[in-house]
């Protein structure tokens, strides 16, 4: 669609955020694609909730990570934050998330190592 709605991904992300969580991303992404030839719409929360769940309805599952879902409830916030997260605050916010995760009883299973990243095919 020329001039329509867009996607916008910083190229050095994966550096950051590892290759699972960009895939999770992009699975979000091609939820998008898939809502708004289904509903017309791309603005707002309900979108966002609407294209998590549409990528991961539309793509084969061994192409989903195994953390999706959390993935994708770290990015949430990004939406609601007025004026979205630029990346000085994308990187606070995950730094505050990465302490969360190793603390969080409920998902130790994904192993995040000291150096704070998820485990490789998390």
């Amino acid at each position: 669609m020329i001039g329509g709605p867009t996607i916008r991904i910083w190229p050095l992300a994966h550096q950051m955020y590892g290759w699972d969580m960009m895939a999770s991303v992009l699975v979000h992404e091609f939820g998008h694609l898939k809502l708004y030839h289904a509903e017309h719409i791309y603005k707002g929360l309900e979108a966002e909730d609407k294209a998590n769940r549409y990528g991961s309805c539309h793509m084969r599952n061994d192409l989903i990570p195994r953390n999706c879902w959390l993935y994708r409830e770290f990015f949430l916030p990004s939406h609601i934050f007025p004026g979205g997260w630029d990346e000085a605050k994308c990187r606070a916010e995950y730094e505050k998330w990465i302490t969360w995760l190793k603390d969080a009883p409920m998902v130790r299973a994904l192993a995040v190592p000291a150096n704070g990243m998820p485990a490789a095919g998390t």
